[in-house]
């Protein structure tokens, strides 16, 4: 059964559409026509949404194909971001975590290693839902 809910947006006539929970236990959301994995990573949709409004990023997307990075051609793994946007003239990768799955950790290994060998000129991090926000989990301008 679909709940649907105006939610967060206080002048908005928008309807956010909430799904039964998935194996990992996260709740599925669509809302301006985009289809989002977990409620953290709609939240954390809104929040960058807000950025972009204040002029803080800029171009930001969310799941599109033209973001797919090939992390290796036979067999072909191929990695799609939650968002990527710009801040201060820099592209940032960003995927919203609850906690990582294996796969999702070789991923992880293969899109540091493409940073590394500067084959992906981006800032690769992955964000957390916490009580007061979101935070920082991993980035990659640490290594």
């Amino acid at each position: 059964m679909d709940l649907t809910n105006i939610y967060l947006n206080n002048n908005s006539t928008q309807s956010t559409t909430f799904r039964r929970t998935t194996k990992y236990n996260n709740i599925k959301v669509e809302y301006d026509n985009k289809k989002f994995d977990s409620m953290s990573e709609y939240e954390r949709y809104l929040e960058l949404k807000e950025l972009e409004e204040q002029n803080i990023i800029s171009n930001l997307r969310h799941h599109e194909k033209q973001d797919k990075i090939t992390l290796l051609e036979d067999p072909k793994i191929s990695y799609e971001p939650d968002f990527y946007y710009e801040k201060d003239g820099i592209v940032i990768i960003e995927d919203v975590k609850g906690f990582e799955t294996d796969v999702f950790k070789i991923k992880k290994k293969m899109i540091i290693s493409k940073i590394k060998k500067k084959e992906l000129n981006a800032v690769f991090i992955t964000t957390k839902k916490s009580l007061n926000g979101f935070i920082v989990t991993f980035d990659s301008r640490n290594l």
